[in-house]
C-alpha cells in the first residue's frame, strides 16, 4: 500500500473532492470495509454520512427516521407501477399538511 491512500468521490456529490490519509488508517479502513463487505470507499462514505450529517437540518415527510419505529410489514404488496400514484399522492399531502 503506498504512503497515502486516496478515496475518490464522484462529481455529482458537491464538487467531488479527494480525502488524502496516512498509511495505517488506511489499512484500518481496508480491514473494516473488507469485513463489512464493502469497499473502502463505500465504508468511508457511510462513516462520514453518520458523522456528518444533522438530522435536525432537514424536515422529514412523517417521522424523523432516527425515531420512527422499523416495523416490517408483512401484509399484502403491489407492484410500484400500481401504487405509485397513491404513494405521490400521499406525499404531497404529507408535504400540505406541514406547511
Amino acid at each position: 500500500m503506498a504512503d497515502r491512500a486516496e478515496l475518490n468521490y464522484p462529481s455529482g456529490m458537491a464538487d467531488g473532492f479527494t480525502l488524502r490519509i496516512d498509511d495505517p488508517l488506511a489499512q484500518d479502513l481496508e480491514r473494516r470495509a473488507e469485513a463489512a463487505g464493502l469497499t473502502r470507499e463505500e465504508l468511508a462514505l457511510q462513516l462520514l454520512q453518520q458523522n456528518v450529517i444533522n438530522y435536525d437540518d432537514y424536515e422529514w415527510i412523517g417521522r424523523d427516521p432516527r425515531t420512527a419505529s422499523h416495523e416490517v410489514y408483512e401484509g399484502p404488496s403491489r407492484p410500484l407501477s400500481e401504487a405509485r400514484s397513491e404513494i405521490l399522492a400521499h406525499l404531497e399531502d404529507c408535504l400540505r399538511k406541514k406547511t
